[in-house]
Parts: structure tokens; C-alpha cells; sequence
């Protein structure tokens, strides 16, 4: 089973600060946070994981008025990641309240589990 958010969050240092969970409301803005969603055995030979289908969820935050920052931001995340192999499969802006603004994105790919490398998937 391959762990590919040390990967993405690499990826997307140059954004914004990355985290692997979720933002406190008093937390320094903006941030990007990563989960993974599922992590699927795709290809099985000789008895072992050689293919497998993962998918992350990426959000991205920032505390301002309206979400211009947060989209820019996403289109940002969304481009390096596609870059990457991953593919985009839902994005949705949330007003969170209180000023917050969100942007959630999923994104899935294939990973081989002997060499590493990214597949869309």
C-alpha cells in the first residue's frame, strides 16, 4: 500500500503551507490541507500489490471576504497535480463562515508500487 501525501505535499509547498489535517479556526491563513480517501489494491501479481488506486482530498483555506484567494490558489493545486498524473474528479467551494472560505477538491491516480510512479487513473 503506497502513501502518496508526503508526495503531493511536496508538490504543493510553494502555494501555501500544507497540512495533513483540518485548520482550527485561530490557525495562520492561508493553509492547504490533505487527506487520503481511499487506497485500493488495483493490480495483484504474483501474489503481491503492484498497482494501486488512490484518491486524496485537498482542501484549500484562507480567511478573507469571498473566495478569490482560495480559487486562485485551487487552480494552482489543480495544475500541479494534473501535472503530476493525478486527475481531478469533484471540486466544490464551501463558505464556511466566520470569513472562511474553502475550497474542496478530490483527485485519484494510480500508483505503482515497485517504482512509485503516478498513472491517471
Amino acid at each position: 500500500m503506497v502513501d502518496i501525501l508526503s508526495a503531493v505535499a511536496k508538490q504543493l509547498e510553494g502555494i501555501a503551507r500544507v497540512e495533513l489535517a483540518m485548520p482550527d479556526k485561530n490557525e495562520e491563513y492561508p493553509v492547504i490541507t490533505l487527506s487520503e480517501i481511499s487506497n485500493t489494491a488495483g493490480v495483484i501479481l504474483s501474489g503481491a500489490e503492484r498497482l494501486s488506486t488512490v484518491a486524496i482530498q485537498v482542501d484549500v483555506w484562507d480567511r478573507q471576504p469571498d473566495p478569490r484567494t482560495v480559487v486562485k490558489m485551487a487552480k494552482a493545486v489543480s495544475e500541479k497535480l494534473t501535472a503530476c498524473g493525478l486527475t481531478r474528479f469533484f471540486g466544490q467551494l464551501i463558505f464556511e463562515g466566520g470569513g472562511i472560505q474553502r475550497k474542496c477538491m478530490r483527485f485519484k491516480c494510480a500508483v505503482d508500487e515497485v517504482s512509485d510512479r503516478i498513472y491517471e487513473a
